[in-house]
């Protein structure tokens, strides 16, 4: 049966025991009065990895916009549906794609978005680029050794671990999302991100393992376009080819 518990970040011993005896314990951890803060916090609870919820009521534009940016540049993976709800909130907003039937209950409104993108154009913009050119990824999918070999030559490489943050990963699966955000033209360069596209970067996981999931419809309608038809075998055949070793 599922148990949620609110507590406070550091968690006190009993509350974190009490998920070993019911393992359906969902932790929503009050932001405001946590003592960690932005990255101690985010750290804390990717060590943790334990199923949590963050409880951002009654905090303030500079504690939201704080821990929002932190999530985005940090390099510890930790999947936060409403951080990620509220990025992605911002970059569709950002391509002046309407969100309000499918971000529920969000951080900030549209002038404070504005404020944020005006702010923080950089980091978003990053974020941004990845996504677009996370196309190129969807593509590779098809190719072997040889076919994406000559696929890479054709394109600029970025070869930076640090470009965007890793949790970047975790948006593939907000239902809608994606293909929304495919919905306008690339403002960016096209680009073969080839660490985030080739290592286990995320928590020894590589990009398909986020990739991949039942709400990211775009690589198997790109499969669909490639080879005419695909099914659950074929998925599968690539996931094994990604994951072998």
């Amino acid at each position: 049966m599922q148990n949620v518990i609110e507590v406070k970040a550091p968690m006190e011993l009993s509350e974190i025991k009490s998920h070993l005896e019911n393992p359906e314990t969902i932790f929503l951890i009050d932001y405001k009065n946590s003592e960690l803060r932005e990255n101690m916090f985010l750290t804390y609870l990717s060590n943790l990895d334990l199923p949590s919820l963050v409880n951002m009521s009654e905090c303030s534009f500079e504690q939201k916009e704080g821990l929002l940016l932190s999530y985005m540049r940090t390099r510890m993976v930790y999947n936060s549906p409403c951080l990620m709800a509220t990025i992605a909130q911002i970059l569709l907003a950002k391509r002046d794609v309407l969100s309000e039937n499918m971000i529920k209950n969000p951080w900030f409104n549209a002038e404070e978005i504005k404020t944020i993108l005006t702010n923080h154009s950089d980091i978003f913009d990053r974020w941004e680029h990845f996504l677009e050119s996370s196309i190129l990824y969807a593509m590779g999918c098809v190719f072997d050794e040889d076919e994406k070999e000559v696929f890479k030559s054709e394109l600029t490489i970025e070869k930076s671990r640090d470009y965007v943050g890793v949790n970047v990963v975790h948006i593939f699966s907000l239902a809608g999302f994606y293909e929304a955000f495919l919905s306008i033209p690339s403002k960016h360069e096209i680009t073969y991100f080839e660490p985030y596209f080739e290592e286990y970067m995320f928590k020894g996981n590589n990009l398909f393992h986020y990739f991949r999931n039942e709400n990211n419809l775009v690589l198997g309608m790109l499969l669909m376009h490639v080879n005419g038809n695909v099914g659950l075998e074929q998925i599968q055949r690539i996931d094994h080819a990604l994951n072998k070793g």
